[in-house]
């Protein structure tokens, strides 16, 4: 064989190489989550390529140093031959986070504790993210650091439980105050048969404690 021959017989093995690693990665990355203003879809298959390389080869760490923390949902596009005419054609607009074949978290370093990530499957997880899969993410808009405030889930999830309780108690006060109605049952001429209307008394607005009022409410419906 020929000194050309042979280049071009290493340079078809080389591309047949790229190829073989290149389809052990997925097609698109999608990365999604309250954290961002929108989602955040990395369709180029040299960055996907580097930044799923980066996340698989990452040293693992205890799960439990992802616990408690906000994260970012991943979603894996696996299968070039599905997801590639959404690319080639410009349809990534349609693409939802529900249709990825793999779904994984990213979680933002914290204080001083590093990004990790977790993508359930082969391997061992959670895993640290390196410089260069954060690098990939910061250029795209991703956050990959909070503040200790914005950072911690817990802060959060009791925030919006207390909030919750606080609005239904409001809102029930309100709703107790519009209850206290006098009903009856009119058969007049006038009224038409069995019409029943109800007309808020004027005692919701004494501030009595509740059984005062309560007792008001059904003496004045007795006297009506």
């Amino acid at each position: 064989m020929t000194r050309l021959g042979l280049l071009v017989a290493a340079a078809a093995l080389a591309l047949g190489l790229v190829g073989s690693a290149k389809a052990a990665a997925p097609r698109l990355i999608m990365i999604t989550g309250e954290l961002l203003a929108g989602r955040v879809l990395i369709s180029g298959g040299d960055e996907v390529f580097e930044l799923y390389g980066s996340f698989f080869h990452a040293k693992p760490v205890d799960r439990s140093a992802a616990e408690g923390r906000r994260p970012l949902r991943l979603g894996l596009f696996w299968d070039n031959a599905l997801w590639e005419p959404y690319v080639r054609e410009g349809r990534l607009a349609e693409l939802r986070p529900g249709q990825a074949n793999q779904v994984g978290w990213f979680y933002p370093a914290v204080g001083k504790k590093p990004a990790l990530v977790n993508l359930p499957g082969y391997g061992t997880w959670p895993k640290t993210v390196d410089e260069t899969a954060l690098r990939i993410l910061r250029a795209r808009g991703v956050p990959v650091r909070l503040d200790e405030s914005d950072g911690n889930r817990v802060p959060w999830v009791v925030g919006g439980v207390i909030g919750a309780v606080l609005a239904f108690l409001i809102a029930g006060r309100r709703f107790e105050r519009l209850l206290i109605v006098r009903r009856r049952l009119d058969f007049g001429p006038a009224g038409g048969p069995f019409r029943i209307f109800a007309r808020c008394a004027e005692i919701s607005a004494r501030r009595l404690p509740r059984r005062a009022r309560r007792r008001a409410c059904r003496s004045r419906s007795a006297r009506a």
